[in-house]
Order: structure tokens, then C-alpha cells, then sequence
């Protein structure tokens, strides 16, 4: 089956699941009929895509599970599977065909959120890896961070592709380059990135009515940023050669070390802690 039937048919199956959940899933044009002022750099790239592609199919907040497979197993971050499923939302999925020779694609887009970026490439990993929902078109599909600050380059970027100028992996690791130069840097910048995330959670969980969105989308996010340092590491054959002598055990211990060095609090000490800063107060007055 075909990249956007499998995913069209994968939706349309689940949507009569309570386990599928999803705000929105039609053409651009339908989108944009009922979220135009929503999010304004998303509108503004929908509008400008459709100009040039009508054939374009839209998926707001689409969640999905997590499987627990080797790589999963080997991350080692236990509380993801303590979630209820599905437990990992992708912001927007965006997919169609090129005018030109029909080429299926498929766009991962987190926008506005802090280490974006990251995030979307865990979605992608997700969404790509064996038995994955999209598993066999990883070259069909790319991840990509959006902001009123890069919206000229993604659109750009888009454009190219879909005008037959690049391909989609050389546009992914174009940002590759542009967001992290090194693995070494990935996973700086993704242990800062997990340290700001739980720093923020506690602050939010001070001042929550319902504690379980929160936390949900905490560990999921501090699972996907896991999974892109992981993932990340396991793909590069040249650091495979270069650092680690084409020992693949070598390589795969140091991606595991790599994403068991980014910080998290665990899912039981994140529902307690709202309780014990409660009882301080009490205690205080």
C-alpha cells in the first residue's frame, strides 16, 4: 500500500477507536475553513502551499502509541509505557503527492515550542522505525521545526522539494546541520532541553487543577528527546567508522549512554510532587 493511503486508511480505521485521538484530519482548504486564525505562521504556510499544490492532506494533534521494540527497550525510559495510549502527539502531519510525478510525501511540523526541532525528529523516529506506522518510507517523509523566524527557509525548503530540486534527506540533514553540528552537541542541547522541561512542569503542577495532561505530555516529550539522540547516533555510519572502528556494540552502548545522560524526574515523583509542596504550605500557615 502506498505511503498517504496507509496513513489515510490508518485514520479512517482507528477514528472508530477510542484509542485514536486527532482534532482534525481533511484537505488544506478544509483546515483552513475552520482553524485560519489559529496558529499564524501554520496558516500562512498552508495558504502558501496550497497555491501551488491542491492535493494537500492535513492532521492536527495526531497521537499514536508508543512500541515497545528493541530501540525502545534499549532507551530504558520505563515511564512512557506507564502512559495511557496513545501517548505521543505530533503537532501536524501534512502529506500529498508532487505535481509534477506524483511522489508521495510527508511533513512531521512542530512549531513554536522550545528544542522543536528535537521533537519532531523523535516523532519522525517513532513514526519511521520497524513496524512503525510508516515503516518503509522513511525517505518519503521529513521532519521540520517552524517559526516566524525560519518560515522563508522552510518554505523554501518545501518548495524544493516539491518542485523536484532536492530530495527529502537532503533537506533533513541540511537542518540537521542547521540545529545540531555534532552528536555530542545533540545531546547537550537535549539535556538542557530536558532540564528546562521538568523545571517548567514543576512550576506548572504548582498551579494545576488536572495534573495528568501535564505530566503525560512531559514524559512523552522527554521520551521523544530520548529517542532523536538515540536514533540520531545509530545512523551515523560515519561516526560508526571513525569513532567506534565499525563496532556496532560500541556504537549502540555509547547511543544508549548518550540518552540515558538526559535528565528526567520520574513519572511517580512528578504526581507526588504537587502534594508535597501542598503539605509545605499547610504546614507553613
Amino acid at each position: 500500500m502506498a505511503m498517504n493511503e496507509l496513513f489515510s486508511a490508518y485514520l479512517e480505521k482507528e477514528s472508530e477507536k477510542l484509542s485514536l485521538q486527532y482534532d482534525f484530519h481533511g484537505t488544506i482548504e478544509e483546515y483552513l475553513l475552520t482553524y485560519d486564525s489559529e496558529n499564524e505562521v501554520v496558516t500562512k504556510l498552508l495558504r502558501d502551499l496550497e497555491e501551488t499544490n491542491s492535493k494537500l492532506f492535513i492532521c492536527k494533534n495526531f497521537m499514536f502509541g508508543v512500541s515497545q521494540n528493541v530501540t525502545n527497550q534499549i532507551i530504558h525510559y520505563k515511564d512512557i509505557f506507564k502512559l495511557s495510549a496513545p501517548a505521543i502527539c505530533c503537532p501536524y502531519v501534512i502529506y500529498g503527492k508532487q505535481n509534477d510525478d506524483e511522489k508521495e510525501f510527508l511533513i512531521i511540523l512542530v512549531t513554536d515550542k522550545d528544542d522543536g526541532y528535537l521533537y519532531a525528529k523523535g516523532i519522525y523516529y517513532c513514526l519511521t522505525e520497524p513496524n512503525g506506522l510508516l515503516d518503509g518510507f522513511r525517505n518519503n517523509a521529513v521532519a521540520l521545526y517552524l517559526d516566524k523566524n525560519n518560515y522563508d527557509e522552510v518554505l523554501k525548503s518545501v518548495f524544493s522539494f516539491t518542485a523536484g530540486l532536492k530530495s527529502l534527506g537532503a533537506i533533513q540533514r541540511y537542518y540537521d546541520r542547521r540545529h545540531f553540528d555534532t552528536v555530542d552537541n545533540l545531546r547537550d542541547i537535549a539535556v538542557a532541553g530536558s532540564n528546562r522541561l521538568f523545571e517548567k512542569t514543576k512550576e506548572d503542577l504548582l498551579l494545576a487543577e488536572d495534573r495528568k495532561e501535564i505530566i503525560n505530555e512531559t514524559i512523552a516529550s522527554c521520551f521523544l528527546l530520548k529517542k532523536c539522540v538515540y536514533v540520531q547516533m545509530m545512523m551515523n555510519k560515519g561516526l560508526l567508522e571513525e569513532r567506534f572502528e565499525g563496532n556496532i556494540k560500541r556504537q549502540r552502548q555509547a547511543a544508549k549512554d548518550y540518552s540515558d545522560s538526559i535528565p528526567f524526574i520520574s513519572f511517580s515523583e512528578l504526581w507526588r510532587y504537587q502534594k508535597v509542596e501542598e503539605n509545605d504550605e499547610v504546614e507553613e500557615n
